[in-house]
């Protein structure tokens, strides 16, 4: 027969502050690291609006006012509430409803992931790296060009790889599709300037494209929402394994 055992242990709130320290420091590097992404700061901030069952902890709304400097904090919204919010939103949007009720409410889509292909400096470059073309959380529709060129003499074809993640390690990221510019005119190592495009649509297709600038050939691909894309746990997991800085607390 199973013994079943129970504890019972007692902590002050100092101690219990003191236990979710580390976790809450590392809470306040995300928040810093989106206020980056957005190119915003603390002063920008007029609310903050908290969800979570974690937000009812006194340390936390504490440490929380103190790091945007007494700005409001705010409790009261249904997370569940505000999802139902943004769905009908949308779809007043979708529909092409006006009404003066929501005249001054705009819905951005962003990209999930950053995209970009693999990219090398010199010919003993093996491994590449993940070079972004789009960051993460880049308001769509976009379209965005970067430059590359060749590693070799009379280098007539360049391989493209289509990555979308968060990893400088080119193959920790999702591989979204490959193609192949041929027919490159022939020059010395490093004269061919190629263009890269990246377009997203309204739809959120990708569109990636490479042109030889010197003789206008060129070679895209066209790859779907959700086709070869990442879970959303996937995606969870993946900004999880990014390195973010702890703030920490006096």
């Amino acid at each position: 027969m199973d013994v079943v055992k129970f504890l019972r242990y007692e902590i002050n709130q100092s101690e219990f502050n003191e236990l979710c320290k580390d976790l809450v420091e590392k809470t306040l590097g995300h928040i810093q690291k989106a206020l980056e992404k957005a190119k915003l700061n603390k002063a920008d901030v007029n609310s903050v609006l908290l969800v979570g069952g974690s937000t009812q902890i006194p340390y936390i709304r504490k440490t929380l006012s103190k790091f945007f400097d007494e700005k409001n904090l705010y409790f009261d919204i249904s997370p569940d509430e505000a999802v139902a919010d943004g769905a009908t939103l949308l779809a007043a949007q979708l529909n092409k409803i006006f009404d003066t009720s929501i005249q001054n409410i705009r819905l951005l889509d962003i990209i999930p992931r950053s995209l970009g292909t693999d990219l090398y400096y010199n010919k003993k470059d093996k491994n590449g790296y993940f070079n972004i073309v789009a960051e993460r959380g880049t308001k769509f529709p976009f379209e965005k060009k970067q430059f590359c060129t060749t590693l070799y003499k009379n280098q007539d074809e360049m391989d493209f790889v289509v990555y979308e993640g968060e990893d400088t390690v080119l193959t920790n990221n999702n591989v979204l599709g490959k193609f192949t510019l041929t027919n490159i005119a022939p020059a010395r190592q490093g004269v061919p300037s190629i263009e890269i495009n990246f377009k997203v649509d309204e739809n959120a297709i990708l569109y990636v494209s490479a042109v030889d600038t010197r003789n206008g050939n060129s070679e895209s691909i066209k790859i779907l929402p959700h086709k070869g894309r990442l879970t959303d746990d996937e995606i969870v997991q993946m900004i999880h394994d990014i390195e973010i800085p702890e703030i920490v607390i006096d």
